[in-house]
């Protein structure tokens, strides 16, 4: 079963940016797959294109667990429609009952708290705090796929059993923290010969298509 909530912009910045974070939540793994949209409508495509590619995986969505909405109303009648035709069993949550959710509602203070963890042995000032709290999020999200789990008598990492192997990005063996220094080469052709050849910069997290 999958645990689905979205939260919508909940400061000035964030309702200026117009960011919606949505977390899913897989029961049987824990696994937590977190992501920001611009537009609230733009997210049911994307899930139930997630949701095919799964199940041509072998590892089909059966049920999703969700507030009761006009708009999750509207990604049931998606998902189960002729576009897509998953067949997927949508369990609506009473109002006001954030314990019927629980694992995506907990799914927020774990990352959030993980987030706050990470930006602290960053040494963030509070400035850097605000401006990169939702790449700190995404940072925590993502390498929560990689704890090792047992499942089924499998020892590995939730992303293995999720989808038998690891994000391209966790491939390399050679993972940063968040808050990481580096220098990057930055010189030009027609730069001087005694300007500096690098700049400073710190590490924010992975991209999900690299």
């Amino acid at each position: 079963m999958i645990f689905y909530h979205l939260k919508q912009p909940s400061d000035i910045e964030d309702k200026l940016r117009n960011l919606n974070w949505l977390i899913c939540v897989d029961e049987f793994l824990g696994l937590i797959q977190s992501s920001f949209h611009n537009k609230k409508s733009s997210i049911d495509a994307a899930l139930c294109n997630h949701w095919v590619d799964s199940k041509a995986k072998g590892k089909p969505v059966t049920r999703v667990r969700l507030d009761y909405s006009g708009e999750n109303k509207a990604l049931e009648t998606l998902a189960n429609g002729p576009q897509f035709a998953l067949g997927i069993h949508f369990e609506f949550t009473a109002r006001r009952t954030p314990q019927q959710n629980s694992l995506a509602e907990r799914g927020f203070t774990t990352i959030l708290f993980r987030a706050k963890a990470i930006m602290h042995a960053a040494h963030l000032s509070q400035y850097w705090k605000y401006f990169l709290r939702n790449e700190v999020f995404m940072y925590a999200s993502m390498t929560h796929g990689l704890e090792l789990v047992e499942r089924n008598g499998s020892f590995k990492s939730r992303y293995e059993h999720h989808s038998d192997v690891l994000p391209n990005w966790a491939r390399t063996g050679n993972l940063k923290a968040f808050g990481e220094a580096g220098v990057v080469k930055s010189i030009q052709p027609t730069d001087p010969k005694l300007n500096y050849r690098g700049s400073k910069f710190m590490f924010i997290g992975y991209s999900n298509k690299h």
